[in-house]
């Protein structure tokens, strides 16, 4: 089959490609941001599409960052060539397959990633699909004849084109209002995500208002549910210890006691950790191998990854965007820190989520000391105008707001500068650019 990925460069298409190019199908690729010479070193195998070739595609398959009014789909419909989405070609190609989805407001790509990992290293070969990368794999895919553990994003509903056997959900609350303007449309979608005929087990984690909301919207329905992170859950969370970088769990599995331990930074949030035990404990894995495969697992990018130093100190790079995901994610940095000075350097993603959620954001960075704010990013798309600066204003009495990352970057270096003489870290947060943009300037920094 000949298919052709528009915005290949995407970490969703990103998995959709090496899927095709496994399956040994002929795969064009191009992206609008990124080139295509960097593209082809990303994928082995795939073709630059030159639209004067004139070579016509059985399917192009687009990101949600590809309108409708895109010239390369403006080009199929003109040919005659069969569009499908990104979501929906992810249902394609998972149809008739056992699948394991993980999905919630957070924490779904470390949970796949650690549930991928530990299925692996226990012989169990799956397939994964994965929103971030995992850096010995050198990508967000892996093929394989086992079971399909895929991350199930909730956005635009792209998730109810996948039919699982069992779905695995570690958090649930208020994230994509473009998508849930309200807490009952949400509930609504993830109830019927849950109550398809294909899934068996469910297993959601125990502690926030709206995740026992759902619990009993689906036993209303008959629906019956596996908890995990309470005590008396089929996995209980009985007790946490950070030492030396190093984090380990008690656990209570299904009646059994057991103890975890793992470097801290690969799996911060212990209750991706559960649900991940709870998954391995139904797929008959042994607690000596998912001990052995939680404590290789290396962690994926942008959680909590180091990416270089200022000077002595340490420079780490975090997805979270949302203030929970800020605060949790700080908080427990602060437990593995303690005697650490913390500072942020933040980048607020998307205007709508930052306008509703702004008045928690101040005390989303109660563990940090100091916190560089930059302007909101909005992503290709989901711009809106029609939100004022003033309603994404986040502030706070340790909040220094900066113009650009110029600015940010400068704001690190001095912060490394004046704590020469003590123990610090800096973390840069955000789901948008900042990333690759202080990666640069660290890189430019160093030569």
């Amino acid at each position: 089959m000949r298919i052709f990925c528009v915005g290949a460069g995407g970490s969703g298409m990103a998995a959709i490609v090496q899927w095709h190019l496994a399956l040994r199908d002929e795969v064009f690729i191009i992206d609008d941001i990124v080139p295509a010479d960097a593209l082809l070193r990303q994928y082995p195998g795939a073709v630059a599409w030159d639209i004067a070739k004139n070579v016509l595609p059985d399917r192009i398959v687009f990101s949600d960052a590809i309108p409708a009014e895109h010239a390369l789909r403006a080009y199929a419909k003109q040919h005659g060539i069969r569009e499908t989405s990104f979501p929906e070609e992810l249902g394609a190609l998972c149809k008739g397959h056992r699948v394991i989805a993980v999905t919630g407001t957070h924490g779904k790509s470390t949970t796949t990633a650690l549930l991928s990992w530990t299925l692996t290293s226990a012989g169990k070969d799956p397939l994964c699909f994965i929103g971030a990368e995992i850096p010995t794999w050198n990508g967000n895919f892996r093929w394989g004849d086992g079971p399909i553990v895929v991350e199930a994003d909730e956005y635009r509903k792209h998730f109810l084109v996948l039919h699982p056997e069992t779905v695995v959900i570690a958090s649930l609350e208020m994230d994509h209002f473009d998508t849930y303007p309200d807490a009952p449309a949400l509930l609504a979608t993830f109830t019927e995500f849950c109550a398809q005929p294909s899934v068996r087990r469910i297993l959601i984690a125990r502690g926030k208002p709206m995740l026992e909301d759902l619990a009993r919207a689906l036993a209303a329905k008959g629906i019956s549910t596996s908890r995990f992170g309470a005590a008396g859950d089929f996995v209980s969370v009985d007790d946490v210890r950070y030492e030396n970088g190093i984090c380990s769990a008690a656990l209570t599995v299904a009646g059994h006691s057991e103890t975890i331990t793992y470097p801290a930074v690969t799996c911060p949030h212990v209750s991706n950790l559960a649900g991940v035990v709870a998954v391995l404990a139904t797929e008959n894995i042994s607690p000596t191998e998912v001990q052995k495969g939680i404590a290789s697992f290396p962690g994926i990018c942008r959680r909590m990854e180091r990416i270089g130093l200022l000077g002595n100190v340490p420079v780490y790079s975090d997805y979270a965007h949302h203030s929970t995901a800020v605060q949790e994610t700080l908080a427990i940095v602060k437990r593995i820190w303690p005697a650490d000075q913390i500072a942020v350097l933040f980048e607020p993603h998307e205007r709508l989520r930052t306008s509703r959620l702004c008045g928690e954001y101040a005390g989303a960075f109660a563990a940090a000391d100091v916190v560089g704010l930059l302007p909101v990013y909005d992503p290709v798309g989901r711009e809106r105008k029609d939100i004022e600066d003033a309603a994404c204003q986040i502030t706070g009495d340790a909040i220094t707001p900066l113009v650009g990352y110029d600015a940010g970057f400068a704001w690190m270096q001095k912060f490394a500068r004046d704590s020469s003489s003590h123990e610090a870290i800096v973390i840069i947060m955000g789901a948008g650019p900042i990333d690759s943009q202080i990666r640069k300037r660290m890189t430019s920094a160093q030569l």
